[in-house]
């Protein structure tokens, strides 16, 4: 009798048992779910000791995590993560398997390959960007194309915007000439726009949220430099995202994409379905919406009710903090929360907890040191937090 209760507990698999996950495991528990968790490396202590069941699984091994659950003999409920990277198609593959509400078309399972995921685009009608592996482009093929044309080259499964730069036909020319690229690097036609960081759920085939959240690149870079609401172009993000929802047969799930619109256009260049994006991401979209995206993500992979989303803070915007000192700093939280409410108003900080003010650089995303949290009508492109920080806060040198 016992085994059989214990088989008909409501499960919730968390791939990832890291400090990002900690705080949905946490959530988990206090609505009463029982929780599997699989991670390997840099696990959190105490999101182990909450789950239920755990293993030192990558969380990119989808064969060896569901052998394992299998063994388990416990029903599974939802599927839920936090994590990016391989993570993603091991969420999107166990939500399938196991047949869960958030279960989505196989087609659009196409893993971390870019070039995969521009042929699943392309399909869809959600991106023209032109696209090519590096080996299969020719200079023959190359030199068709306008002289006027910039173009970038990246890694084929990169995160982060690490490795990627914006070259001229010429220069891309002589690369590809001195085979500079690596054979599997994956190049694109530049197209310009409006760059948005966009949020969406769906539950039953509505949309409901769809959040517009502008990003800004961080001085002369594709870091992430400063993220902000903007409506002018959400009629038309509705329209683009309402036609995938239908042409692709997705029922329910969350979508975190990345989007150019342009005044003739709108093209998709990275696209995450199943999981609800990074963790200092989903803060800031709880705090325009006056809603707890944990909360409201464990709903809609328990298939309980979300209902539609109405902004509360529009003037709301989170600017990215990152080391230009180019030598490792430390600095005074204490301190730095004073400052920057002196200077912009009620402000909410995150720290990185990678805590990358150790290095003496940045090369990704991955490395802001901190964001910044605050109201502000002011259009202005200026990253005022950045230029408090490097130039009044950190002090150079790693604290003793």
């Amino acid at each position: 009798m016992e085994e059989y209760a214990m088989i008909n507990k409501n499960f919730v698999i968390s791939v990832g048992i890291g400090y990002g996950q900690l705080e949905f495991i946490k959530r988990l528990k206090a609505h009463g779910y029982k929780v599997i968790g699989f991670g390997k490396g840099k696990n959190s202590e105490e999101a182990v000791s909450l789950c239920d069941y755990t293993a030192e699984i990558d969380t990119r091994d989808f064969e060896g995590a569901s052998a394992w659950i299998d063994s388990l003999a416990v029903r599974i409920t939802a599927v839920g993560s936090f994590a990016g990277g391989g993570a993603i198609d091991v969420v999107q593959r166990l939500t399938n398997y196991y047949h869960t509400h958030t279960a989505i078309p196989e087609s659009l399972i196409v893993g971390s390959d870019k070039i995969q995921q521009q042929r699943m685009y392309s399909k869809y009608n959600l991106s023209k960007i032109k696209t090519w592996r590096a080996k299969n482009l020719s200079i023959q093929e190359l030199s068709a194309e306008c002289s006027d044309k910039m173009f970038i080259v990246k890694p084929s499964a990169g995160r982060g915007s690490e490795g990627v730069e914006i070259v001229s036909k010429q220069e891309l020319s002589d690369m590809l000439d001195k085979r500079m690229i690596a054979s599997e690097s994956v190049i694109q036609v530049l197209q310009r726009g409006r760059e948005y960081r966009c949020m969406l759920i769906v539950q039953d085939r509505q949309i409901k949220l769809l959040a517009p959240i502008l990003r800004e690149s961080y001085r002369g870079t594709f870091f992430l430099g400063r993220l902000r609401y903007e409506e002018k172009d959400l009629s038309r993000l509705r329209n683009f995202f309402g036609r995938f929802v239908k042409s692709s047969g997705i029922i329910s799930t969350i979508i975190k994409a990345d989007v150019i619109v342009s005044d003739s256009r709108i093209d998709v260049i990275e696209m995450d379905i199943g999981v609800g994006g990074g963790s200092y991401y989903k803060k800031f979209i709880s705090r325009i919406y006056g809603r707890d995206i944990i909360e409201e993500y464990i709903s809609l992979i328990t298939n309980q009710n979300v209902d539609s989303f109405y902004v509360m803070s529009p003037f709301l915007r989170m600017d990215y903090v990152f080391n230009r000192l180019r030598v490792p700093v430390h600095y005074d939280l204490e301190e730095c929360r004073r400052v920057f409410e002196q200077r912009l108003g009620k402000c909410e900080l995150q720290i990185n907890v990678l805590h990358p003010e150790r290095k003496a650089d940045f090369s990704s995303n991955a490395d802001f040191i901190f964001t910044v949290m605050y109201e502000s009508a002011d259009g202005s492109d200026a990253f005022t937090a950045d230029d408090i920080a490097n130039e009044l806060l950190f002090k150079c040198g790693v604290k003793s």
